[in-house]
């Protein structure tokens, strides 16, 4: 269920790596909150077995879907990856962004924390709603989040070689509520902030999330994602 993103040949969300085992640190870099996934307080078993709900690829976009299920508790995340439009686009983009969509039920009052683990040297920062890089390197990439969550940026130790290690920045979405909810993060490459999207919500069905995505060169994606159903549908306008 862990999701990596890169651009071309330059990586945007990252596997942390190991280290050497004999280095206390391998045991940290093993654990769940190292990866970019989701993490249910108290509810996730110590070796999780994701259930592949399936695979489907269209002119527009490319959707995958996997389940975790335990006593009480179910999470299924979708994965739909949208491709550009024709002629639109850089030369590196086979999709042209992500959007990651975590549906979650639980009957005991436990949050949630999703985990987003970017490279080192990313200068990151969270402004309302969506955390962006400084754009100091090319291309940057951009994280809408619910209102719902509480966003927090730290630094991790990442290995880049066997006994070495750099600091990279970790976005961590929190929420808190009880129950059954559903959440998005929707992941925008782009050369310049200038050319990031206007992200809204759209009215949908207890079982659906729809999000209305305007770019400033005038292309318009609606996205509507059942994750009940694991389909999803791209319009573009």
């Amino acid at each position: 269920l862990q999701v990596l993103l890169q651009a071309g040949t330059r990586p945007l969300l990252i596997d942390p790596g190991q280290t050497d085992y004999a280095d206390p640190r391998s045991v940290e870099l093993r654990k769940a909150e190292r990866h970019n996934v989701v993490v249910v307080a108290e509810a996730y078993p110590a070796r999780p077995a994701p259930r592949r709900l399936g695979f489907v690829s269209t002119d527009t976009a490319d959707l995958t879907a996997a389940e975790l299920t335990g006593e009480g508790w179910g999470h299924r995340r979708l994965v739909l990856m949208v491709r550009p439009g024709p002629g639109d686009g850089p030369v590196w983009a086979r999709h042209a962004y992500g959007l990651v969509v975590d549906q979650l039920s639980s009957a005991r009052a436990s949050g949630t924390t999703r985990y987003f683990q970017f490279p080192p040297g990313t200068d990151p920062l969270i402004d309302g709603t969506v955390m962006r890089t400084r754009f100091a390197e090319q291309p940057g990439l951009a994280v809408y989040f619910p209102t719902a969550e509480t966003a927090t940026l730290t630094t991790r130790e990442i290995p880049t070689g066997p006994r070495s290690f750099a600091t990279g920045p970790q976005l961590q979405l929190r929420h808190s509520a009880e129950g059954a909810r559903t959440l998005y993060a929707l992941l925008v490459p782009a050369a310049a902030e200038s050319d990031l999207p206007t992200v809204t919500v759209l009215p949908g069905s207890d079982a659906t999330l729809r999000l209305r995505v305007a770019f400033p060169s005038g292309q318009v994606d609606t996205l509507t994602v059942d994750p009940t159903a694991v389909s999803a549908r791209v319009e573009r306008s």
